[in-house]
């Protein structure tokens, strides 16, 4: 059976969140701009350096 994410972040909760960078559980992050933009983050530890790193996503779908 997959694991359920606890933190998931709802369409709804998506378009309200204030500026700042967001979890939505498993790695998954939300990044809000100052000027309201809205893109993905996935957080991971680099094997080869123990260092952590952010890999962009993509920005958020329309959520009109």
């Amino acid at each position: 059976m997959p694991k359920q994410i606890r933190n998931a972040l709802t369409p709804l909760a998506v378009k309200n969140k204030p500026a700042g960078v967001h979890a939505d559980g498993g790695g998954l992050y939300l990044k809000v701009t100052d000027g309201g933009a809205r893109s993905w983050l996935f957080r991971y530890t680099s094997p080869a350096t123990a260092k952590r790193r952010d890999m962009a996503l993509g920005a958020v779908a329309d959520l009109t």
